[in-house]
């Protein structure tokens, strides 16, 4: 089944991208900056130049935050942006 993207869209302030997802809103932040131009061949075959994602619940996150010690910089930075767009989502009936 395809889901529509359209409404994808890049908040630069934030880092952060949103649209509707199984139409419900999803958040997604990303820990890394692949550079193809500047790999080897080689490289790739170790390090594949792919984004890999996971649509996560906070409850799902909160692990990485109380384990910093375990992960890098990059991601905590991207779990940490996610929580403070979390925060922000005000839901309210029609």
């Amino acid at each position: 089944m395809d889901y529509d993207i359209k409404d994808f869209t890049y908040s630069p302030s934030v880092n952060l991208w949103s649209g509707t997802f199984k139409e419900n809103l999803g958040i997604l932040s990303c820990s890394t900056h692949i550079e193809i131009d500047k790999m080897t061949f080689e490289e790739m075959q170790t390090n594949k130049p792919v984004y890999l994602g996971v649509m996560a619940s906070m409850e799902q996150l909160q692990p990485i935050l109380d384990n910093p010690h375990l992960f890098d910089a990059a991601l905590l930075t991207a779990v940490n942006a996610l929580k403070i767009q979390y925060q922000k989502i005000k839901i309210q009936q029609e």
